[in-house]
């Protein structure tokens, strides 16, 4: 049995750990006003085609008041990639008689966005630390120390949005960092690949910093980072577009709801 092979094998094994486990707990506990203010703005936006929460505004405490109008006072990223999820699960027909935001949809909302993402991470530490010259052992017990050691397992269990700015931020280091292997090692790689994967890292980053604004600092130094590589100067500005269009929205968002794309929910 080859050593690759040794590694899918482990890596097939993290997914599933990651994956299974975190969707086997459902918190309700901890269904407070933090996560239903995120869950409150996809429906807003699937069930009434709106970004204000004025008919859920008395079941949250985490909201913001403009112009007779309120909002979830939360980062947008984690409704932002709920809202396709949400919205195919109200279009089945089986869902939609029901009333909004069941406990099913919900749950699948939390799994699509939040915990799917961490068992990919897992995936992804992994191969970075073999790639830094670990042993597939060590990688895997670093791993699970992380997932299980950490409040990032209870973070992947709810809609709160830190895991996933977590798991993005990480994700757009890797892909920086394997391309930057490719080009001192001089491996050959299409260039529409090395287009793709710069402009989806720039993507990552800005979806990090949308879903927790403080990770915003982490978008900063990865920034740091690309333009320190020596990667084709076409290549550095695609990173920038990819994250420059979650400004974008942020941007709209911010001016669609509190007159000003500087004002944030907060």
């Amino acid at each position: 049995m080859s050593l690759d092979y040794k590694k899918r094998k482990v890596e097939k094994f993290i997914f599933f750990l990651l994956f299974f486990t975190g969707s086997y707990f459902l918190h309700q506990q901890v269904e407070n006003s933090n996560t239903s203010s995120r869950y409150f703005l996809i429906s807003a936006v699937v069930d009434f085609g709106t970004l204000s929460i004025d008919v859920y505004q008395d079941y949250t405490i985490d909201k913001s008041f403009s112009n007779g109008h309120y909002y979830s006072n939360k980062a947008i990223g984690a409704p932002l990639l709920g809202v396709p999820v949400y919205w195919i699960l109200r279009n089945l027909p089986y869902m939609q008689d029901r009333p909004p935001l069941a406990s099913i949809e919900r749950y699948l909302i939390r799994v699509v966005t939040t915990t799917l993402p961490f068992a990919l991470l897992g995936v992804v530490m992994f191969r970075m630390a073999c790639l830094w010259g670990a042993g597939p052992a060590i990688a895997l017990w670093m791993v699970i120390a992380y997932a299980f050691g950490s409040l990032a397992f209870i973070h992947a269990t709810i809609f709160s949005g830190h895991q996933i700015a977590a798991c993005f931020s990480f994700f757009s280091f890797s892909i920086l960092y394997q391309l930057y292997r490719q080009v001192e090692e001089k491996v050959e790689r299409p260039h529409s690949q090395q287009i793709i994967q710069v402009f989806l890292s720039g993507l990552f980053a800005g979806i990090a910093a949308l879903s927790d604004y403080s990770a915003i600092l982490i978008a900063a130094a990865l920034s740091v980072y690309v333009l320190s590589l020596s990667l084709p100067v076409r290549l550095k500005i695609l990173f920038f577009l990819g994250g420059g269009l979650c400004v974008v929205i942020l941007a709209l968002y911010n001016l669609n709801c509190f007159g000003s794309p500087w004002s944030l929910s907060y």
